[in-house]
């Protein structure tokens, strides 16, 4: 009898004490595996809130994020409550997980600010509002990504009688296609042509 009930208490407390993982689908090397090393350390739990950058993130977003290879990340690591004040926000009052994404500077605010397209435009702004996308999102014209100058160049070229369609692509296919660049939306406008 004293055998069994040691046997439950060291076992409950075993289960106690063990650090809570993440759900992780996609194995090592994921940005999953890496943020579970630093829970299983001790330097993080399950419940750390996780930011991209200065954004607070969802445990949705960071499975779409999983699929981006780890390389797109300039940085992954845990910020103690003052650097998580100084680095994300001052109203932050505990430790955090901060992923650094890789920035494409093709990808710039600088190089949307001439579109003059009053559709597309339009549009951006719409899904911008509803938190859909960012203020730079990729677009892509008739299967083709734009980037740097040619955003701004080849959607004034298009007429809005042109257009058949515009839509966003679905977050787990925007990482998949275009990894950590899918980060602020990707549109897919298509013309009739």
């Amino acid at each position: 009898m004293k055998k069994n009930l040691f046997i439950f208490f060291t076992t409950l407390l075993l289960i106690s004490c063990s650090r809570k993982l993440i759900p992780n689908f996609n194995g090592e090397g994921s940005l999953v595996s890496i943020i579970n090393k630093e829970i299983k350390s001790g330097n993080a739990s399950h419940k750390t809130p996780i930011y991209l950058d200065t954004l607070k993130i969802s445990m949705e977003d960071l499975t779409f994020l999983n699929i981006v290879d780890t390389k797109d990340f300039t940085s992954i690591k845990v910020l103690n409550k003052l650097a998580a004040k100084k680095n994300i926000n001052s109203n932050i009052n505990q430790k955090v997980i901060q992923l650094i994404p890789f920035k494409d500077e093709s990808l710039g605010l600088k190089h949307y600010a001439n579109i003059n397209n009053e559709l597309i435009t339009n549009t951006i702004n719409s899904l911008l509002k509803s938190g859909q996308v960012n203020a730079n999102p990729i677009l892509v014209l008739d299967g083709i990504p734009l980037r740097g100058n040619e955003i701004s160049s080849k959607i004034n070229q298009v007429k809005k009688s042109e257009i058949k369609s515009i839509s966003i692509l679905k977050k787990q296919a925007a990482y998949t296609i275009y990894g950590i660049r899918a980060i602020n939306g990707v549109i897919i406008i298509t013309t009739k042509k």
